[in-house]
C-alpha cells in the first residue's frame, strides 16, 4: 500500500469521526469568548434567557474580577456581546459568581439577579446585584439590601414564588464566613471547621423592594451552601427547597425544605426524606428520570456524586445502581471534582440525560484532588442506567469548569450546553469557557414548550408540563434556577423519538390551582401557551372545528358511559378517556361502523376524566365526572 493510498484511508476515517461526532465546540463559530477571572477558584456562572423577546435565548455569564459577559443572540448561531452597551459596567466593580434570569415585577421582560462575594468599591463587603430589564436593550442595578447580612459569600441563587403573589421571591445560598481547621498532633488537617453565613429569603414586596425574611419563614439553614433550587418533590402543588452544602460530613448536611401552605413556613425534612446526604455539595440537577411522574435529584460533590431517586415518600440512593458517581479518575486515582449539572435530553430520546461540568480546586491533604478530568455526559438507557458517553460525543473540556447551562440556542429542535471555564491551572492558555454545539439531537422528534403566567408569576417558575405520548407521560417543572451559580433556559424540551404527534400536553400552573390540556399537536414545534388563553402560531396547532351532534350520558357516570352521534351518517371511530393531566386512561376503537359506543368504567377512581372523541377528521372533547 503506498503512502497516497494510506493518506486518503486515513482521512476518510479521520472524516467519519468527525461525522460521527455529537456535540463540537462552537465558542468561536458562535463568537463567545469568555474565561472566568477567579480568586480562590470559585464561582463561574451562566444563564440562558430570552432578554429581548425576540424567541430565542440570549446567554450572560459571570466574570469573577472582570466584567461580565452578556451576549445578544444574532439568531444565526451567533451571538453579540454587549456588555457595554446594555448597562453592565458596574460589575467589574465587584467578584461576581453567579446568575438568575426572572421577571420581578412581570412587565414582560426578563431581569436578572447576579450574586457576588465581594468588592473593593463598597465598604463592609459586595451587595448581590438585580439587574433591572428596562425593555430597550438596556438594563439598570436597582438592589437596595445593603445590610450586613446582605453583604455576604453568595454562591447562588433560586427564584421561586413561594405564596403565589405573582411575585418571584429569591433564595440566596451563601457560603463562608470565617475559615476554620481541626489540626491533629502533628499539624496536619483532619477536619474543616468553617463558620458560614445563613442563607436569606427575599420577599418580592412588589415594589422594586424585597425584604429578608428567612427566619419568619422557618428557612435555618447554617450551612455552607453552594448551590440551591426551587422544585415541587412531594407534587403537593407548592414549592419547596433543596440546597447542596460544602463540606456537610463536619458542618451541616444537605437541607430539604418542605413548605406547608396551611401555615406559610417551611419545615426542615432533609433527614425524614434521606436527603441529608453529608457531602460536599456543589451542584443540583432536578428531573423526572424514571418517568413516574416526581422529581428525582442529583447532587455534585468533592468525590462521588449522589442520585437521589424519589419515590414519593423518601429518596433513594441509586447512584452505584445507574452508574452516575464519577468519583475516581483511573489515570491517578485520585477523587474527582463535580460542578454545574442538569437532566436533558440531549438525544431526544424522551429519556432524560446528565451533564456534568468537572474542575478541581484546591483541598486539604486528606482529599487527594486530580487535576486531569473533563466534563461528563452520562446517556439514560431508560431502564435506570446511565452510561459514560462524554469523550465518545465530544465532550472533552479538560479546564477548570464550574457552572453549566443548557439551551437550544440555534433553534434546531435539540439542546446545546455551555461549561464555564476559570483561568486557573490546569487551564491551558488559550482555552476558554466551551460552548458545545448538538450536531445529532435533531434527527429524532422534539417539542418545545414555552409558557407565560397570568394570574401565576408571569415566567410561570414552578408550573409543571405533562406530555403524553403512546403509553408514556413526561414531566417537566420550569425552574427558577439550579445546577451550580447558574440558570438553565426556561423553554422546556421534551425529545419524542420517531413519534409523529403528542396526544395531548397539560400545563398543571404554578400552585396547582389552574390547569390547561392541548390535544393532537404536531411536533418539532415551539409552543406557547398563556395561562388561561392558548395563544399559538395557527400553524402551529390544528384546532378541530367542532360540528359533531352527540350525546353523552350519564354525566356524572358510575359503571358506564354511552356516547351516542345524532346524525347516524357520522360513525364514531375512537373514544379516548384522558385524566386531569393529560394521560390517556383509555382508548376504544369502534370498528363495525357504529354511531353509539359503551365504555366500561371499572377500575376507575372517582374525578373529572375528559372525553375525546374521533369521526373522520373531526374531533370533539367533552369534560366528564365519575362518581365511585
Amino acid at each position: 500500500m503506498n503512502k497516497t493510498t494510506v493518506s486518503i484511508l486515513s482521512l476518510l476515517f479521520f472524516s467519519k469521526i468527525l461525522c460521527a461526532q455529537y456535540f463540537l465546540e462552537y465558542q468561536d463559530s458562535a463568537h463567545i469568548d469568555h474565561l472566568f477571572d477567579a480568586t480562590a477558584s470559585l464561582g463561574g456562572g451562566a444563564a440562558f434567557f430570552d432578554y429581548d423577546n425576540d424567541g430565542d435565548d440570549d446567554l450572560y455569564i459571570t466574570a469573577g474580577n472582570d466584567r461580565d459577559h452578556f451576549y445578544i443572540n444574532n439568531g444565526d448561531g451567533t451571538f453579540t456581546y454587549n456588555s457595554i452597551g446594555a448597562g453592565f459596567v458596574i460589575t467589574k466593580l465587584y467578584y461576581t459568581t453567579g446568575v438568575i434570569a426572572g421577571d420581578i415585577d412581570n412587565d414582560g421582560y426578563k431581569d436578572l439577579f447576579v450574586t457576588t462575594w465581594y468588592s473593593d468599591f463598597e465598604p463592609g463587603g459586595g451587595k448581590n446585584l438585580l439587574f433591572k430589564n428596562n425593555g430597550d436593550g438596556t438594563f439598570t442595578e436597582i438592589w437596595n439590601n445593603m445590610e450586613a447580612g446582605d453583604k455576604v459569600q453568595t454562591m447562588g441563587a433560586t427564584f421561586i414564588d413561594y405564596d403565589l403573589d405573582g411575585l418571584l421571591d429569591i433564595y440566596t445560598a451563601n457560603y463562608v464566613d470565617e475559615v476554620g481547621f481541626v489540626y491533629d498532633d502533628e499539624g496536619n488537617i483532619i477536619e474543616y471547621n468553617h463558620t458560614c453565613y445563613r442563607n436569606n429569603f427575599y420577599h418580592n414586596m412588589g415594589n422594586g423592594e424585597f425584604q429578608d425574611e428567612a427566619n419568619t419563614l422557618n428557612l435555618f439553614d447554617n450551612g455552607c451552601a453552594l448551590a440551591v433550587t426551587a422544585s415541587d418533590f412531594d407534587m403537593d402543588g407548592d414549592m419547596d427547597i433543596y440546597i447542596a452544602n460544602d463540606f456537610g460530613e463536619f458542618i451541616l448536611p444537605n437541607q430539604l425544605f418542605q413548605f406547608n401552605s396551611d401555615n406559610g413556613f417551611f419545615w426542615p425534612v432533609a433527614s425524614e426524606y434521606n436527603a441529608d446526604a453529608k457531602m460536599y455539595g456543589m451542584g443540583i440537577a432536578v428531573g423526572d428520570i424514571d418517568q413516574d411522574l416526581d422529581f428525582d435529584y442529583y447532587v455534585t460533590n468533592f468525590g462521588k456524586n449522589i442520585l437521589l431517586e424519589n419515590n414519593g415518600n423518601t429518596f433513594n440512593d441509586i447512584t452505584d445502581i445507574s452508574g452516575t458517581g464519577n468519583e475516581w479518575v483511573v489515570t491517578d486515582s485520585l477523587l474527582s471534582v463535580s460542578w454545574g449539572t442538569a437532566f436533558l435530553d440531549i438525544d431526544n430520546d424522551s429519556d432524560l440525560d446528565l451533564y456534568v461540568a468537572n474542575g478541581w480546586i484546591p483541598s486539604a491533604p486528606f482529599l487527594p484532588s486530580t487535576t486531569a478530568i473533563d466534563d461528563v455526559l452520562f446517556l439514560n438507557n431508560g431502564d435506570g442506567i446511565f452510561d459514560e458517553a462524554g469523550e465518545s460525543y465530544g465532550i472533552k473540556n479538560s479546564s477548570v469548569s464550574r457552572g453549566m447551562s443548557f439551551s437550544d440556542y440555534d433553534n434546531d429542535g435539540d439542546l446545546d450546553m455551555i461549561s464555564v471555564v476559570l483561568n486557573i491551572p490546569p487551564t491551558l492558555t488559550g482555552q476558554k469557557t466551551v460552548l458545545y454545539n448538538n450536531q445529532k439531537g435533531n434527527e429524532k422528534n422534539w417539542l418545545q414548550v414555552t409558557l407565560e403566567g397570568v394570574k401565576v408569576n408571569r415566567d410561570a417558575y414552578g408550573s409543571k408540563v405533562y406530555l403524553c405520548i403512546g403509553d408514556k407521560t413526561l414531566l417537566q417543572e420550569v425552574s427558577g434556577g439550579s445546577s451550580h451559580a447558574s440558570h438553565v433556559s426556561s423553554r422546556l424540551h421534551f425529545g419524542l423519538g420517531d413519534l409523529p404527534s403528542v396526544d395531548s400536553l397539560t400545563v398543571v400552573w404554578t400552585g396547582g390551582n389552574n390547569s390547561q390540556t392541548l390535544y393532537d399537536l404536531p411536533v418539532n414545534q415551539v409552543v406557547h401557551i398563556k395561562e388561561d388563553t392558548t395563544t399559538m402560531n395557527p400553524t402551529s396547532f390544528r384546532q378541530v372545528k367542532n360540528d359533531l351532534l352527540f350525546y353523552v350520558f350519564p354525566n356524572p357516570a358510575n359503571d358506564k358511559l354511552m356516547v351516542e352521534l345524532k346524525n347516524n351518517s357520522q360513525n364514531i371511530d375512537a373514544v379516548e378517556i384522558y385524566n386531569e393531566i393529560g394521560g390517556l386512561v383509555k382508548r376504544q376503537y369502534i370498528n363495525d361502523n357504529r354511531n353509539r359506543a359503551e365504555i366500561k368504567l371499572d377500575g376507575y377512581t372517582g374525578g373529572v376524566y375528559f372525553l375525546k372523541i374521533k369521526s373522520g377528521d373531526k374531533y370533539f372533547y367533552k369534560k366528564i365526572i365519575v362518581q365511585k
